[in-house]
């Protein structure tokens, strides 16, 4: 197990990376590191021995995120966890190998590799991935002008954009 460690200076933003090889991610402290890493996000469970990484930079009130597994992961957002983070944001996700298949809200998600998806994380999660990589944009809603051409004020569904 290794953990990278955070970057910042003047000039550059702040920037997370974490490598992790866990032989037993239910107890050991790679596992942990693990959970912790996707805490604000997701409740994850993975059932087998794994590689991991994820590669984070910090732009004020968004991310710009790498992540990939070796094996399958449980997410899940309760409506427990969408209280206890707070975050008011949305999550634009490309499937780089992988993918997903869940629930987002109660909009149902089936997407593979070349997806890519836009979840509100204001919604529960209930959802699956195989071995994966994936790049994902965490923004605020209110800059969701970004993705949608229309009022601030509307009402985005999680759903496949491609």
């Amino acid at each position: 197990m290794t953990a990278g460690k955070e970057e910042a200076s003047q000039s550059a933003p702040a920037r997370l990376n974490i490598k992790i090889a866990s032989a037993a991610p239910a107890a050991d402290d790679a596992g942990a590191i693990w959970r912790t890493a996707f805490a604000p996000l997701f409740d994850i469970k993975v059932d087998a021995a794994f590689t991991g990484e994820i590669d984070v930079i910090h732009l004020g009130d968004s991310l710009i995120s790498r992540c990939g597994a070796s094996t399958p992961h449980r997410f899940r957002r309760s409506n427990a966890t969408i209280r206890q983070s707070n975050l008011d944001h949305l999550i634009i996700q490309l499937y780089i190998s992988g993918g997903v298949r869940g629930d987002y809200g109660a909009t149902p998600i089936d997407a593979g590799a070349g997806s890519i998806s836009l979840l509100d994380l204001g919604r529960t999660v209930e959802s699956g991935a195989p071995g994966f990589s994936i790049f994902h944009t965490v923004a605020p809603k209110s800059a969701r002008h970004c993705v949608a051409h229309g009022p601030a004020r509307m009402r985005l569904k999680s759903r496949i954009l491609m």
